[in-house]
């Protein structure tokens, strides 16, 4: 494997919910070479923190995500992305039931042009977010009162585009990246600011770890009502993480892995559940 392209083996396809900037830095596949990473995700939240700031004990959320992450080479700097949340399993401790829905979908061009010196390179990404995912009410999230305080959605019910910028360098044993972009949704939503930060290093040749911060900041620009849903796909969210990402290297093609992401206390966080997610994925890649 390449040293300038081992990190984004661990770091692809890391965000939750296409909350994050650029998933896997600015390095590009080689033409005709492929990266793939199939990932479970459980999100597990106690407690809810409103569009005005308050922070409410609620039944206990459960959020079940398959997603699937791909990159496919397509010569002089470019790269085809795909990002889709397969299907999407949510309830509630006290709910009705439990409800299983398709998630969004998103298509994108990566551009790489030029290098940064030794092991640095920078990239710009465009996204186009497909709503496969209904944003129809599917039960309501009470606090300890029994009063309504959310609702459980499946995803925005609108298209997307966003725009990212990125800049790493990576070397035998340690990267860094960073990358800053921005999302609007359509349909009168609001956009957001994202943004994310990863170091990593690899031990031995197989293992591989990275911490990653990463925010998604609601932008004022749209006039459709702010949606209180606790996974944070809707309308009006803000949340700021912090990723713990280990992979382990079986072959040249194939890694498994497991990720877990955590709210940051004192950092701002809007119409989102406060909890973690744990993650599992198993990537191929013929980087």
């Amino acid at each position: 494997m390449k040293a300038s392209q081992w990190s984004a083996v661990l770091a692809g396809g890391w965000l939750v919910a296409a909350a994050g900037a650029a998933e896997a830095g600015p390095w590009v596949p080689d033409t005709g070479e492929i990266y793939a990473k199939l990932d479970e995700r459980v999100f597990l939240a106690s407690r809810y923190t409103t569009g005005d700031g308050e922070t409410l004990d609620i039944a206990g959320y459960q959020e079940l995500t398959t997603a699937l992450y791909g990159e496919v080479g397509l010569g002089d700097g470019w790269a085809a992305l795909v990002a889709w949340d397969l299907a999407r399993v949510m309830a509630l401790s006290d709910g009705d039931g439990v409800h299983v829905r398709p998630g969004d979908a998103r298509l994108g061009l990566r551009w790489s042009p030029l290098d940064l010196g030794p092991g640095g390179r920078w990239a710009v990404e465009a996204w186009a977010g497909l709503p496969f995912a209904s944003s129809e009410s599917l039960g309501a999230v009470v606090d300890e009162t029994g009063r309504r305080i959310a609702e459980l959605r499946a995803g925005p019910g609108v298209f997307e585009a966003a725009a990212d910028l990125s800049v790493g360098w990576s070397f035998e044993a340690f990267f860094f990246e960073a990358a800053i972009g921005y999302l609007q949704r359509f349909g009168g939503q609001d956009g957001a600011l994202r943004w994310q930060a990863a170091a990593g290093g690899r031990a031995w040749a197989w293992l591989e770890g990275a911490v990653r911060l990463a925010g998604f900041h609601r932008v004022d620009t749209g006039d459709a009502p702010l949606l209180e849903n606790p996974s944070g796909l809707t309308n009006g969210s803000t949340h700021t993480s912090a990723i713990l990402e280990l992979g382990a290297r079986l072959s040249e093609a194939w890694t498994v892995g497991a990720t877990g992401q955590f709210s940051i206390a004192g950092l701002d966080v809007r119409r989102h559940g406060r909890g973690a997610v744990f993650s599992v994925f198993v990537a191929f890649s013929t980087l």
